[in-house]
């Protein structure tokens, strides 16, 4: 009996043994220590391979009864190291489970952040994120660093500290100049707030403005906590020039249809006045005092019949029937008759474009007589005409009318090298009565513009002062 108990208990402490080593070398491959854990395993080997030849000697000499306390102390010893092993297992399974989910996490983080930067870096429109509730640092996209003018790289934050911080602009609201804090990205990270659509103004420190409308919202962490904030500015400059420039246009068309009325009311009234004063002129002898006083009112009633036309021009009227006809020749005679020694530069069998030529003739005379009095060196005039395709884009520069497609379209251009005309004044020079010169009505660029317009054309201004 005695006998067959030790050899359970040697059995049982060699196979603990052999368990022990085998989990160290699991924790080998969990803890990535191989040297300690190999020399672990292989010691736990040698321990059950010495008590697999203590068994062989045993049964050789009988198994003495004497030796059963001293194997069952080896078959604990063996227990507790397993036992050990076993927890040590654990714990690094464990350690080793957190450190996977750990990586896990960085992974999806840096595959978060990736995503989110080439949404940012494809975003057509100024996006910034703010990396801590306090704003400290903000970074923005490409479009972002174009619109505040600063490389991509370096800190967007009116936050920053001292020496960060952009100098070169300021946000306008209401005519309140924004503090930091009051700015929509940091109002969302320090107070909570979503911004919607607040409109304000990008103003630089050489003047130039840009119209923006804010939007802002808070980044929280899953508890709630603000841990940054997320902006955009949408920059709708363009669109309120073309709301100005549609309202604009939309008064310019009332006072048009007005004074186009008056003005043809005007031109029969004066017809009747002109008419009875050649009466009286064919009536009166050659040496009446009466005939000069008519000659000067026939010459008054000519002016004031001019102004009317020009103002009927301004409003687009007056065109009367326009006929297929080649631009070329057309400037030719317009500038024979103003007598202007003009660079000439026109090419000849252009397409056909329907035009009144008595309108266009005038266009042509007031174009080259302003550049005349503009022009400082003899000579300086430079008349073109030519064929041109007009894009889309061209359409938005210039002064068109309303119905204007893209296409090719018959060009003449009246070019000088006088002073040029200030940036102020140069939105300004199709409004009528507007003139930089003391004695201009201000009619005859604005009738210009008119008499294109009703021809379904437009005109274009380069300018350098």
């Amino acid at each position: 009996m005695a006998a067959n108990l030790n050899l359970i208990v040697i059995l049982l402490s060699i196979s603990l043994q052999i368990a022990a080593a085998g989990m160290a070398l699991r924790i080998n491959r969990i803890a990535g220590r191989p040297l300690a854990w190999a020399l672990m395993s292989s010691a736990l080997v040698l321990m059950a391979g010495r008590r697999l030849y203590v068994l062989v000697e045993l049964y050789r000499d009988g198994f003495p009864q004497h030796l059963l306390p001293n194997e069952i102390a080896g078959f604990l010893v063996s227990a507790l190291m397993l036992w050990g092993i076993l927890l040590i297992k654990d714990l690094f399974q464990s350690k080793a489970d957190q450190a996977a989910k750990l990586e896990e996490a960085r992974k999806a983080s840096r595959a978060l952040a990736d995503k989110l930067t080439a949404v940012m870096a494809a975003a057509p429109v100024p996006l910034w994120i703010a990396e801590d509730p306090a704003c400290r640092t903000i970074r923005g996209n490409a479009a972002g660093a174009d619109l505040l003018r600063m490389p991509v790289q370096v800190n967007h934050s009116a936050s920053a500290p001292p020496g960060e911080q952009p100098v070169h602009f300021r946000l306008v609201q209401n005519g309140h100049t924004l503090a930091a804090d009051e700015m929509p990205m940091q109002r969302a990270a320090l107070r909570g707030e979503d911004i919607r659509g607040e409109a304000m103004d990008l103003v630089f420190d050489d003047g130039q403005l840009r119209h923006l409308m804010g939007y802002a919202t808070p980044l929280r962490e899953a508890d709630g906590r603000i841990q940054g904030a997320v902006c955009c500015m949408v920059d709708v400059t363009a669109i309120r020039q073309v709301e100005e420039a549609l309202a604009k246009a939309q008064k310019m068309e009332s006072i048009g249809l007005l004074a186009g009325g008056i003005a043809h009311d005007f031109n029969n009234i004066f017809q009747a006045m002109v008419a009875n004063i050649e009466m009286a002129q064919a009536s009166a002898p050659e040496e009446a005092r009466c005939r000069g006083y008519l000659d000067r009112l026939r010459a008054g009633l000519d002016r004031a019949s001019r102004l009317s036309r020009d103002i009927l021009h301004v409003s687009g009227g007056d065109l009367r029937r326009p006929e297929p006809m080649d631009l070329t020749p057309l400037v030719a005679e317009a500038l024979d008759r103003t007598g202007v020694a003009a660079i000439r530069q026109l090419s000849p069998g252009l397409s056909r474009v329907m035009v009144d030529p008595l309108l266009i003739g005038r266009v042509v005379e007031g174009l080259v007589t302003n550049a005349l009095e503009a022009s400082s060196a003899a000579g300086a005039i430079r008349v073109q005409t030519f064929m041109r395709q007009v894009r889309p884009e061209d359409l938005a520069k210039g002064h068109w009318a309303a119905t204007v497609d893209p296409g090719p379209y018959a060009v003449f251009e009246v070019s000088d090298q006088g002073h040029g005309i200030e940036a102020g004044s140069l939105p300004k020079i199709f409004d009528p009565f507007f003139s930089t010169r003391d004695l201009g009505r201000g009619l005859g660029l604005p009738a210009a513009l008119g008499i294109i317009r009703s021809h379904r054309g437009g005109i274009q201004v380069e300018s350098i002062p």
